[in-house]
This record gives structure tokens, sequence and C-alpha cells, in this order.
């Protein structure tokens, strides 16, 4: 007679040698059997969220490792869902009902993520987070481009949280909110009741939580050491009161942390204190999928030929991506057309025609005196500290790139540098982008703001 411990500690131990040690914790770490009834091998398993992701990914490597080990006496198998399932049909019940406290978009579900080599390792850290929230990757930070599904993901994990406990307190916030938010509550006056009690509620709101969720962190540069310290005093304790608690904590950025300005070396060891994942541009076969999948959603017939000249067409984002798939629904909807390449091909001549139209010089020096946290004036003046001599040739690159602006008018919005000046800070950047990675990245992350 086959026994069901020894049968499935035997086929973990085989897919421990043969998947990966990420996918294997965030899996089977915690899986037992139960017992076998008839051919089928049934197996504990803490949520409904794990059983569907390991139905998907792996139903047929267990499956084939079950005949080889039973020589044909079991075949398949099953789970025995530890924890109270809440089902799938109440999700958006759930998630919507208490959006207005957790601030999550129910749509945001990792069944819905598409994932490519570009996000693979992002998803499966999120899954795991999801499964043992505040054990593992803690804190996790997500850190990409803009429009590449970051927050998407973290939002993700909110769902699948509430999903298998809705009594769980989750909370998503952008960086730019917890900061305004922080300040309000700071203007009762100073060292009155109300402020005193203003203070009071909101660390009730956020050292409270289970689950925080804080989004594009790289906006805090902007407000520590720029006269509003208490903000990062507040953050400060505010992350160390979760820790200390074993609550998770889920960051997303533009960046790595050693690369936003102000940041303390205190804060920046404790965002990487955990574990950080990137993710990246998809490439050409996951914005197809990307494209499908947002088709299939939306229930459109689009051929294959119209989503794979769009995936050509456009390699930057998901944002972008879904902003012409949307684009060409909306043409094809109002004006009774069928899905054709011409249409498609019309949509990204329009698109490029609007986005060309709204590039201008100050939007791309706005752009980038907000990325560096250096003012317009700044980098007009005749200023020779280095931060802001590479912010001035970061946007003299990026004028000449978009706009294909001659020298001379270059040098015009910056006091009037000369010719030399503006050639050789156009050289020095096309030098650094060929060489440094991670300013290629920053730069490419400029020209997407830019875009925008």
């Amino acid at each position: 007679m086959i026994d069901a411990q020894d049968l499935w500690k035997n086929i973990a131990k085989i897919l421990k040698m043969q998947i990966s040690d990420t996918d294997f914790n965030t899996f089977f770490f915690n899986i037992e059997a139960n017992k076998i009834e008839g051919k089928t091998l049934l197996l504990n398993i803490e949520s409904n969220l794990l059983k569907t992701n390991i139905e998907s990914k792996y139903k047929e490597k267990i499956e084939e490792l079950l005949k080889i080990l039973s020589n044909d006496m079991i075949t398949n198998f099953g789970f025995n869902i530890k924890k109270e399932d809440v089902k799938f049909d109440n999700y958006y019940t759930i998630v919507s009902e208490q959006r207005h406290i957790n601030n999550l978009n129910p749509k945001s579900r990792f069944d819905n993520y598409v994932v490519g080599k570009n996000n693979e390792l992002a998803k499966a850290a999120c899954l795991a987070v999801a499964e043992n929230s505040g054990v593992v990757y803690n804190p996790l930070l997500i850190y990409g481009g803009s429009g590449l599904g970051k927050t998407h993901l973290m939002q993700a994990v909110g769902n699948a949280i509430l999903l298998e406990n809705p009594n769980k307190r989750v909370l998503y916030s952008s960086s730019e909110n917890f900061s305004n938010e922080y300040i309000s509550s700071l203007r009762a006056g100073h060292f009155s009741n109300n402020q005193i009690q203003n203070v009071q509620n909101f660390r009730d709101k956020f050292r409270t939580l289970d689950v925080l969720l804080i989004d594009d962190i790289q906006f805090f540069e902007r407000v520590f050491g720029q006269g509003t310290g208490s903000v990062e005093e507040e953050f400060f304790h505010t992350f160390n009161a979760l820790q200390e608690q074993g609550k998770q904590i889920i960051m997303s950025s533009d960046r790595l942390p050693k690369e936003i300005k102000n940041l303390s070396s205190r804060l920046e060891s404790r965002f990487i204190s955990g574990l950080s994942v990137e993710v990246q541009q998809p490439d050409y076969e996951t914005r197809v999928a990307i494209l499908q999948n947002i088709a299939n959603e939306r229930r459109a017939l689009i051929p294959n030929e119209v989503l794979e000249y769009i995936a050509t067409s456009i390699n930057s984002n998901v944002r972008e991506l879904e902003g012409v798939i949307n684009g060409i629904m909306a043409r094809a909807n109002l004006l009774r057309l069928p899905y054709t390449l011409e249409l498609a091909q019309e949509e990204l001549i329009n698109k490029i025609k609007k986005q060309q139209s709204k590039i201008t010089a100050e939007k791309i020096i706005s752009v980038v005196s907000n990325h560096y946290s250096i003012s317009i004036e700044d980098m007009k003046a005749k200023k020779k500290q280095k931060e802001i001599v590479q912010a001035r040739q970061v946007a003299m690159f990026l004028l000449k790139e978009k706009l294909d602006m001659n020298l001379t008018t270059i040098g015009g919005h910056f006091g009037g540098k000369d010719h030399s000046t503006v050639i050789s800070s156009i050289r020095k950047i096309e030098e650094a982008i060929k060489e440094e990675f991670l300013f290629k990245k920053e730069i490419e992350g400029l020209r997407q703001k830019i875009v925008e």
C-alpha cells in the first residue's frame, strides 16, 4: 500500500531539484500530504490562491511524477484547503466594499497579470508574500520604469490577502499621499489638542496595519531634507513600528533606493533589507500576450496580425500598449469599423502626432527639474554645482533628441550657453548612456515621463 506522506515527500524532493528555490518556497514549502483516495493524492494546502497557481504552473509535472513513483497506481492530485475559503465569486464584493478604506483596485489581480521574462521574479516574490505576509521578503521593493505594472502587482498582493482573510487591515497609499496626510495632521496648531489628536489618528491609521503598500517612494526625495524633515522621521518610525510587529511592507519605486536623493542611510538600509525585484520593459512575446489579455477581457475579437503590429510598434510599457488598444477599440466601436491593420496604423499615427504636439521645451525642462529636484531657475543660471550641471546637461540632451532643436536655441533656454557648451553637454550624456546601465535606465524613465 502506498503511503501518502512518503509519496509526497519524494515528489517534493524532486521538485526542489527541478525548479527554482523561489518557486519551491512560494508554492510547496508548507504543503503536506493528507491521504490517498482511489487514484488521487490529496494535499493539505493553505489557500485557494495557492491551489490555483499550482494547478496552472505545475499540474502536468506533478501528475507525471505521481505516475512514475506509484507505477501508475496514483494518477492525479487534489487539495484540501486548510483555511475557510472565500469564494472567488465574492471577490469583487469583498474588495469593492472596502475600497474606500484600503484604496485597492479590485481589478488588480494575479490572474490577469501577464508574466514574461521581464517580470516573472517580481510576480513570484509577490505571490510568496501574498501567501506568507510578514514572513518572507519583508520589506519587498518592486522597482522599474513608469507604466510597467508595479502598482498592479502591489495591489494584487493586497487583493489576494483580503480574498483569503477579509479582516486583514490592508492599505494602499502613494508616498505623496502619506506625506500630504501627515503634513495636514500638523496644521491644527503647534502642540494644540487638535494637532495631537490629528497626528495620533494618522499614526493609528498607518501603524496598526497588517499590510502597507506604499507606491512611488521616489517622491520622498521632494520632501525629505527639504524643510519637511518631520515627514522622513514619521515614515521612519511607521516603517519600524510595522516591522517590529511582523507586518508586511511592500514598496514601489522607479529607481533603486540608492538613487533617491535626500534618502537617509538608515532608511536606505531598511528599504533594501528584504528583497528588491526589478520589473523591466516587456519583450515582444510578452507585449503580444498583454494585448491578447486586454482584448479578451474586453471581449474584442482583434486579429493576431493587428495585435502583433501594435506590439512591434510600441516597445515601451504596458500603459502605452493599453492606451493604443483602447484607442483602436473606441475608434472601431464608434465608427462601426472592423479591427484591421489599417485601423491600427491610423491610430498609431494619430497617437504619435498627439505626443509630438504635447512635447515642448518647457515640458522637457520641467520633467528634468522635477526628477532631479532642482529648480528651473538654478538650471538656467550659471551655477556650477555638480548636480545642477548634470540636470542641465540631461535637459540639453533631451531637447536635442525629442525636438531636434538647434544648438543655439538650446543654449538660449539656459542663459545663452554657447554652441560648444551645448554640444559638449550632449556628448557627455551620450557617453554616459553607453557606459552606465543605471543612468541609461534613468534617461529611459525621463523619456517616458516626457511623452505621458
